[in-house]
């Protein structure tokens, strides 16, 4: 039934409304086992204790806090906790919950492109070097498919095969020069231009999530036709072109995702993508807001996973830099990010990706006991000192991201466990996710959780 979602009849797209199309939302909708979407808010009126969740109340985690820490045995001037919003899951408890993560086996594989691709059109292995010819003839793609005996082999790493009759490749990134081992979902060939395009100077089709027009400077868009009653602007608050509101096209990729059993994910952000008409000489002649993007995190019963982006963390860069300032290579730490991205129209997929996914077998194991948040500010506290020890960075360290959350630790090879850390960071705000300064305590027993989980991982940028 998955290989179906991406056809909308003309009777749906006729049925459909087309209110409430915004930009960009936030949004953060679990897939669960039994394939609902589940979707959580937070009370507009944050500041009462009263409206906070169950795990804020029984731990006592407070709605901010701004309190100055002891800066004893470190050579900091001050540090500081100053959140206007502690963010805590809106649950009862928390859980642990074992995973594997590494390079897909063949059987995975074949799970995987079996799943999205439809095995009655065939699957064949795809050469490498024509997934990087760009202008590749369709007749060569359409040539594959007329070995009806063929058996893929799945020790390869590029597929085709077809999704609702159209032609797709499936590839699988791992090894070398891959930071974030996955796969990735992408059309055999070069959208068609559509004719009355075509006598506009449009050569070729891609797509975009950010409208052109808020890029001036980068994209230069074509306006010779304008005397011609022709204008390629869009208006932000024109309806999606393909037929589904923001909140449809949630539902279609949750039952998607569901379809091909990728379960512990929760969806973090949905925005409206843009089809872009350009020349040969890259200019956009014309472009219409066309399909969605949309971000699934991965998560654990239906809280997202905290995935640092840890190449800024001040305490891992300097800890050994040269004298002139520069910092080598080898000392930026990479961790693994567990994520999807899918992106669709009217058309199908354009791109689906999927990096460091995760699998289970194992099933929720509720943690007993959780320590307060006074106790989490003492295991802050007693860190401290270790953490900065020999730091001779920044003078002072600020807080101002603070959460009770989930983090992924490595227990053995292509092993891993999910825990509850409360999260300590300090990041700017363009990019909360992205700290300059970072102590995660473990919510079970306050001790510290190191966030180089992986040590082969050093050097990664």
């Amino acid at each position: 039934m998955h290989k179906r979602l991406w056809v909308i009849s003309a009777a749906l797209c006729m049925a459909l409304s087309m209110t409430g199309c915004g930009d960009k939302k936030d949004v953060n909708y679990d897939v669960g086992q039994d394939g609902e979407t589940v979707g959580s808010e937070t009370d507009a009126d944050a500041s009462d204790d009263v409206d906070r969740g169950l795990l804020a109340r029984q731990l006592e985690i407070p709605q901010s806090a701004n309190e100055e820490l002891p800066v004893d045995g470190t050579s900091l001037t001050k540090i500081m906790i100053n959140d206007s919003d502690i963010e805590v899951p809106d649950k009862d408890k928390m859980y642990t919950k074992a995973y594997t993560m590494g390079t897909a086996s063949e059987n995975d594989k074949k799970e995987l492109v079996e799943a999205i691709l439809d095995e009655d059109a065939g699957i064949y292995n795809y050469p490498e070097e024509y997934f990087d010819d760009k202008d590749l003839d369709r007749a060569v793609v359409d040539n594959m498919f007329d070995d009806k005996d063929s058996e893929p082999d799945y020790s390869g790493d590029y597929f085709i095969g077809k999704i609702d009759g159209e032609p797709y490749v499936v590839r699988f990134m791992s090894g070398e020069g891959y930071i974030n081992e996955g796969f990735a979902v992408s059309r055999a060939y070069k959208e068609k231009v559509p004719e009355e395009l075509a006598s506009r100077r449009v050569t070729h089709v891609t797509y975009m999530e950010d409208d052109p027009a808020d890029y001036p400077d980068e994209f230069e868009l074509d306006n010779s036709d304008e005397e011609n009653g022709k204008d390629s602007s869009v208006d932000k608050e024109e309806d999606n072109r393909c037929g589904l509101t923001m909140e449809q096209a949630e539902k279609k990729a949750a039952d998607y995702m569901q379809s091909l059993g990728f379960l512990d994910i929760t969806q973090t952000s949905i925005t409206d993508m843009y089809r872009l008409y350009e020349s040969d000489d890259y200019n956009i002649v014309q472009y219409d807001k066309d399909g969605y993007k949309i971000h699934f995190d991965a998560s654990v019963n239906g809280a997202p996973l905290y995935q640092p982006v840890t190449t800024q963390i001040d305490t891992i860069t300097h800890q050994s830099s040269n004298p002139d300032g520069e910092i080598p290579r080898s000392n930026y730490y990479c961790s693994e990010q567990s994520y999807y991205e899918l992106e669709f129209n009217e058309n199908g997929i354009i791109d689906f990706y999927g990096y460091s996914p995760m699998r289970s077998d194992d099933e929720l194991h509720p943690v007993d006991k959780l320590i307060t948040w006074d106790q989490a500010v003492e295991g802050l506290k007693n860190a401290i000192p270790d953490h900065f020890a020999d730091y001779t960075g920044y003078t002072q360290v600020m807080f101002n991201d603070v959460r009770l959350t989930y983090f992924r630790t490595k227990t053995g090879d292509e092993k891993y466990e999910i825990i509850s850390v409360y999260v300590f960071s300090n990041s700017e705000s363009y990019d909360v996710n992205a700290p300059i300064q970072l102590i995660i305590i473990d919510a079970r027993d306050g001790s510290e959780v190191n966030v180089m989980q992986d040590p082969g991982r050093m050097g990664l940028v």
